[in-house]
């Protein structure tokens, strides 16, 4: 979606971008119906033909084609060839490691990775932490439907914002809906918190991924896009690996909850911080760029 739009980048990715919380809101309903008249290894067969019988060959045939595809080649191509005729050069796309070394991952990296590193931790040991505020497993449970409907409204939202304002501008504010969720639990704790708790973590997750989409090919351009992407997602996943055996230190240490939500504010604050600056870099395609 990023590659395939340009003008209207911020509102195809939010659409895109449905399909998780909806399937989250779904999917669950959907497998405990399934499972009381069906064992569940056949479930997971049944979800496999779907997928390769159905959702494959749709795919495909979407995508060939498409006039939206069509014109991305042709822009595509028409960035390529101005670039050579101006004889400017671009970091070899195969060297990975030069998305690392570039300076603006300095601003950009923390605020990209402390969502999903204290997302992950917090909701794989929130049952173990939530009797210090009255949070019952049942009461998250309930918190989980606003969690998910402030995801799917958030995803809505954010489209036409980054369309208008650009989503490097737009980046520096997205961890505040974070840092606030972060926030409610040390200030006013309670039982009731675990629905603000998790309102705003929803809203901050169906930000991320349209957000972040559209800062890379505002960064990096379009051309290459998925390898840019590829870096980052692997950043992820290192950094949600590295949560739980953190957050469980922490807690096996004694450190208290409410220290551990501090800690976490402070990070969202110093992350904050830091990208802030691609408003004042002004983060474009250009940047990019090498003598």
């Amino acid at each position: 979606m990023a590659k395939v739009y340009d003008r209207e980048r911020g509102k195809a990715l939010s659409i895109s971008s449905l399909g998780y919380p909806i399937a989250e809101g779904i999917m669950p309903l959907m497998v405990a119906a399934l499972t009381t008249f069906m064992y569940w290894r056949n479930l997971w067969l049944l979800f496999a033909f779907t997928l390769a019988l159905f959702v494959a060959p749709a795919y495909f045939r979407l995508i060939r084609k498409h006039p939206v595809n069509e014109e991305a080649a042709r822009r595509g191509e028409q960035e390529r060839q101005e670039r050579k005729a101006q004889g400017r050069r671009w970091v070899n796309p195969f060297e990975y490691l030069a998305y690392l070394k570039d300076r603006r991952m300095i601003y950009v990296l923390p605020a990209a990775l402390v969502p999903p590193f204290w997302v992950t931790g917090f909701f794989l040991y929130q049952v173990s932490f939530g009797p210090d505020y009255g949070w019952k497993a049942t009461t998250i449970a309930t918190a989980f439907i606003g969690f998910a409907i402030a995801r799917v409204i958030a995803a809505i939202a954010i489209g036409p914002l980054i369309d208008r304002f650009s989503a490097r501008q737009i980046f520096p504010f997205y961890l505040l809906p974070l840092m606030m969720s972060f926030l409610i639990p040390i200030v006013v704790p309670g039982a009731w918190s675990v629905y603000p708790y998790l309102f705003l973590m929803g809203v901050l997750m169906g930000m991320a991924n349209p957000l972040k989409s559209a800062l890379w090919a505002e960064m990096y351009g379009v051309d290459n896009i998925g390898q840019v992407r590829s870096v980052f997602a692997s950043l992820m996943v290192f950094g949600t690996a590295l949560s739980p055996f953190i957050l469980g230190f922490l807690l096996d240490t004694r450190f208290s909850v409410d220290l551990i939500f501090g800690m976490a504010v402070v990070t969202c604050v110093l992350a904050m911080i830091l990208s802030f600056q691609t408003m004042k870099h002004g983060f474009c395609q250009s940047d990019y760029e090498t003598s």
